[in-house]
């Protein structure tokens, strides 16, 4: 009876680490990334490469008050990117 509880003991820490792997490589995985492969560059999310159709909020337009009107040209613009300077004072 010992020896059947040990057993099962060490299976069930055996899976435990073997499933903390496999979602540690999950989450590695999906991190977005840049990689090169024969001198060309690619952004990649979710394991696939990303097309950046970008916006920049300017300096004046990055302040909180005129968020909601570049939120609605980001929109219109149909873009999936946004650039915005962050200051250090704020």
């Amino acid at each position: 009876m010992y020896l059947c509880k040990s057993f099962v003991l060490s299976l069930l820490i055996s899976f435990t680490f073997a499933s903390v792997q496999v979602s540690a490589q999950v989450k590695e995985q999906s991190f977005p990334r840049i990689v090169e492969k024969n001198g060309r560059h690619a952004l990649l999310v979710d394991g696939q490469p990303f097309f950046i159709l970008g916006g920049q909020a300017h300096n004046s337009s990055a302040w909180p008050g005129m968020m909601p009107q570049v939120w609605s040209a980001i929109e219109a613009m149909h873009a999936n990117t946004l650039e915005v300077p962050i200051y250090w004072s704020r």
